[in-house]
Parts: structure tokens; sequence; C-alpha cells
């Protein structure tokens, strides 16, 4: 749950692409990208698109 957060805080506040969000988070780019369309599939937000 922390990184979800982390993901999403980092995605909309400072723009970071799926490769430094992952890099940050220790996980994948792919794995931040499907992180994010869940975020904004389950309408928590709007997520901009790296």
């Amino acid at each position: 749950m922390r990184q979800v957060r982390e993901i999403v805080r980092w995605s909309l506040e400072d723009g970071l692409s799926t490769r430094v969000l992952g890099e940050r988070v220790g996980i994948g780019p792919t794995t931040v990208r499907d992180t994010l369309k869940r975020f904004v599939r389950a309408g928590l937000g709007q997520c901009r698109k790296r």
C-alpha cells in the first residue's frame, strides 16, 4: 500500500516518468504503469500519462 501511495503522489505532484518512479520504489516500470491505470480506473484521480 505504501508503494501505491508513493507512486501516485510522485506521479501527480512531481510528474515523474514510470521508469523513474519504478527506480525510486524498487519495482519495474510496467508495474508502475499498471498501478497508475488501476488508480484511474477506480475513479480515485487522474494521472498523467508518461
